[in-house]
């Protein structure tokens, strides 16, 4: 009986962190939403995007897209890695271009907070997460975010 209770509580609090992943994805453009699908569904742990912004990276005038997300790890868990994804926006759909690492709970993490000029403005955080310590730019080079 014990061990049902325990089943039924895992089976809960995975679907109830589902849904929040859900609602939080779902205000994405539906080729990110697709994306960040794919990532949960090849680590089989939930994801979730943190932050989404908007900008120019290849100097073709059309809006292109960097995103943050984070992946659980250890499901149940609350340990995660964040990651940075670019997408550049061709023929009305956003077609993935790049990706990197960007830390886990414990480690320094970068927040996109702009673009300009085709150069991503990331806010740098301290591994609590919640100091800001300065800012970093990257550049799309080809199919890898460069540190310029």
């Amino acid at each position: 009986m014990r061990y049902t209770k325990i089943l039924l509580l895992a089976f809960f609090l995975a679907a109830a962190l589902n849904s929040i992943t859900r609602a939080q994805v779902e205000d994405a453009p539906k080729d990110i939403q697709a994306y960040i699908d794919r990532e949960a569904k090849k680590e089989k742990v939930p994801a979730e995007i943190n932050k989404l912004i908007y900008g120019d990276l290849n100097g073709d005038g059309v809006k292109d897209a960097v995103v943050q997300y984070n992946i659980l790890e250890g499901f149940p868990g609350n340990s995660f890695i964040s990651y940075i994804a670019v997408f550049l926006k061709t023929k009305g759909k956003y077609i993935f271009a790049a990706k990197m690492d960007d830390g886990g709970k414990f480690s320094t993490v970068l927040v996109p907070a702009s673009v300009k000029n085709k150069i991503i403005i990331f806010d740098k955080f301290d591994e609590s997460g919640f100091k800001k310590t300065g800012t970093a730019r990257y550049k799309l080079v080809g199919r890898k975010l460069v540190k310029v």
